[in-house]
């Protein structure tokens, strides 16, 4: 029995197909019947053949199954080998993603802090703008671009208009209804330039309480955009300039008194001048006369001109008088 001895290259059922065959070969070959008689059964010579070859069929047996335990062991060691190298692979694998995990939990647990940090800032940051918020006389508010949602609302807001903050939040343009019938029209072609253009608007206007009393405001308006440049909020300040307008108003009334009084000053110094000089005309005209007069000039003559020198110089008095009267 001659079989190839390089196992490793051949497949398990060539290797079955061999030794099928060599068995088949030797059991046609053997075959009882030329060795058995009639009377005795078996022959020595049949006898002998028989044994020599039940002996090759079991060491072919034999043979055969040492063979099959030797493919078997191979192939074993082969899916073993193939087993421990997907075993390494998988290792490596699990290893690797253990790693990628861990750095994963490193860069979460990062990220979870920094917005911790984050969300504790704009707390902060929060608390301190309604801090500054509800403790000034301005109103500050916070609007969607379109002002169809009211976000924000500072409390200054019921001091200066006298209407609550909810009723505003339950509709965001209540507090047109409080503008001056002579505003609306200005302040409302600002707020459309405002949509269309994205623009800041300031306008100074005045608005009606509930009370009846008139407030003047001056309002300013800022477009606000999003991380993507997108506008989807405004927000502003309105300032009452109700004091700051009466003081202007007082000023102005002022200015015009003052005005009107050195126009007063100006017509009394011309005619203040010009009775002036008539009475210092007097006055030299009857000194010259008195002065160059004979000896016998009438008593009542010189009683004539020295009166006429007493009440221009009483005159002038009156005029320095109503000068510095003017001038207080």
């Amino acid at each position: 029995m001659r079989i190839n001895s390089s196992l490793d290259k051949q497949s398990t059922n060539s290797v079955f197909a061999q030794v099928g065959y060599y068995l088949r070969q030797k059991l046609h070959y053997f075959n009882p019947h030329r060795y058995l008689c009639a009377q005795l059964g078996l022959t020595i010579a049949g006898m002998t053949l028989f044994l020599f070859t039940f002996t090759r069929l079991t060491i072919s047996s034999i043979l055969f199954a040492a063979l099959v335990y030797l493919v078997s062991e191979q192939k074993r060691k082969k899916e073993v080998a193939k087993l421990s190298t997907s075993l390494n692979q998988l290792v490596s694998t699990l290893a690797q993603q253990e790693q990628a995990i861990q750095m994963t939990n490193q860069k979460l647990n990062q990220e979870l802090w920094e917005r911790q940090k984050t969300e504790q800032f704009l707390r902060k940051t929060q608390q301190q703008f309604r801090q500054i918020a509800e403790n000034i006389e301005e109103i500050i508010w916070i609007a969607s671009f379109e002002f169809n949602q009211l976000l924000y609302i500072s409390p200054a807001y019921e001091k200066i208009f006298g209407r609550s903050c909810d009723l505003l939040y339950q509709d965001p343009t209540s507090w047109l209804e409080l503008v001056h019938r002579r505003d609306r029209k200005s302040l409302k072609k600002a707020l459309e330039i405002h949509k269309k253009q994205a623009q800041p608007i300031s306008i100074k206007f005045r608005i009606v309480r509930p009370n009846g009393t008139v407030r003047w405001l001056w309002s300013q308006t800022f477009p606000v955009k999003n991380q993507q440049n997108k506008l989807y909020r405004s927000t502003g300040i309105v300032v009452d300039i109700t004091q700051q307008k009466q003081a202007e108003s007082e000023m102005r009334r002022s200015l015009e008194q003052e005005q009107e009084l050195n126009e007063l000053k100006s017509r009394f110094i011309s005619i203040a001048s010009h009775e002036f000089r008539t009475s210092l005309n007097k006055i030299m005209s009857s000194a010259e006369i008195l002065q160059n007069a004979d000896l016998n000039l009438m008593q009542q003559n010189k009683y004539k001109y020295v009166e006429n020198i007493k009440s221009s110089t009483e005159r002038m008095i009156q005029i320095i008088e109503e000068f510095l009267l003017i001038e207080k």
